[in-house]
């Protein structure tokens, strides 16, 4: 099966002969910019008050992003008003909500495990955090407190809530097709 085409710039053709290793990422290339949900590793507190939390979380954010998104795919969000809200930031890796549950109120934050850093990991903890990564998956950190936002005092953390990128539905024939001209990826 030979491929045909209209190449505008045959250089362009000749240069790629001579590639041996090429660098990627997966966000775009390999991905479809989509992240799936993968599992919930509980830190702390029973699964279901955990999903309990999640659901508060993903019902009150008003502001939904992917990870929201993943996250509300597996857990759909229980309908519920912030009390306050701090949207996601880039800056500081973390979004949170305050809502009331039951008679109390509370704080839930999501976020990058390093950046709710007034909660130290256990050393499990955090060799389960290297270990997820290691696999290429990304995780957030579901945690609580008391305090309202953006204070962090009494965070406990909850659940490591891991997802992964989806791929592209090629990716095995593309990764394929450069293997079999010996191209290093």
């Amino acid at each position: 099966d030979t491929p045909h085409g209209l190449v505008p710039k045959l250089n362009a053709v000749v240069a790629l002969s001579y590639v041996t290793t090429l660098v990627f990422d997966k966000t775009g290339t390999l991905g479809t910019n989509r992240l799936l949900f993968e599992r919930l590793e509980l830190v702390e507190m029973p699964r279901a008050e955990v999903i309990e939390r999640l659901q508060q979380l993903v019902g009150a954010t008003r502001e939904k992003n992917r990870t929201i998104d993943a996250i509300e795919s597996a857990f759909p969000g229980k309908t519920n008003v912030p009390i306050e809200e701090q949207a996601f930031s880039s800056e500081t890796k973390t979004s949170a909500v305050r809502v009331r549950l039951g008679n109390a109120e509370e704080s839930l934050w999501l976020g990058a495990p390093e950046a709710l850093a007034t909660m130290a990991l256990t050393d499990v903890q955090q060799k389960t955090l290297e270990d997820l990564r290691r696999d290429g998956l990304r995780v957030v950190l579901l945690a609580a407190s008391g305090s309202h936002i953006p204070q962090q005092e009494g965070m406990v953390g909850l659940a490591f809530i891991v997802l992964r990128d989806e791929l592209r539905t090629d990716v095995q024939g593309a990764i394929a097709f450069y293997q079999s001209r010996g191209v290093h990826l």
